[in-house]
């Protein structure tokens, strides 16, 4: 009766080893730049960890990364057994967003010559005809920009010859539209 018990006994010992498993949870996928995102180890049967997060290692818990750069990324997360012989790997993509706001400078006059608009530190563009009104930020004759939320100078000289120096106030996920005439 010994004899059979041992094996019995061997196998249940073996059948109880827990190999880790990596779990990484998040409440953010996408974010805004100035914004902080944490990741949070969820894993299962694990002693230790190491984080690589944009270049990064970290062997925390949960790991908060302030975001100054737009663009997709990734969080990778290895666990490892006590003896550190067995691991599991979860990676986790995320996207950091560069919030942005539409302006449609327009003019309704007649135009001899396209108007120049400059908005300081994102470039030129031409409104080359005019329009009786502006519905959208899209008019294909307007001078169009994609701009971060905040106050932007602007410079034109329409059709009669003046030069406009004046600043906009650009809000997130709106369209601005303005009118030089």
């Amino acid at each position: 009766m010994k004899i059979i018990i041992l094996p019995l006994f061997i196998v249940f010992v073996c059948s109880c080893k827990k190999y880790p498993q990596a779990c990484i949870e998040t409440s953010e996928y996408s974010i805004d730049i100035g914004q902080t995102i944490t990741f949070t180890d969820c894993s299962k049967n694990s002693f230790s960890r190491e984080w690589l997060i944009q270049g990064d290692k970290y062997t925390e818990e949960s790991v908060s990364i302030y975001m100054n750069k737009a663009g997709d990324f990734s969080a990778s997360l290895t666990v490892f057994s006590k003896n550190e012989l067995v691991s599991d790997k979860a990676k986790i993509e995320y996207t950091v967003i560069q919030p942005s706001g539409h302006v449609t400078f327009w003019s309704k006059k007649p135009l001899s010559i396209p108007v120049s608009v400059t908005v300081s530190n994102y470039g030129v563009k031409k409104i080359t005809n005019y329009t009786d009104t502006v519905f959208d930020c899209e008019p294909v004759t307007s001078a169009n920009f994609i701009l971060p939320p905040g106050i932007h100078l602007y410079t034109s000289v329409p059709n009669y010859g003046a030069v406009i120096l004046d600043s906009i106030q650009v809000t997130r996920d709106k369209c601005l539209t303005v009118l030089l005439d």
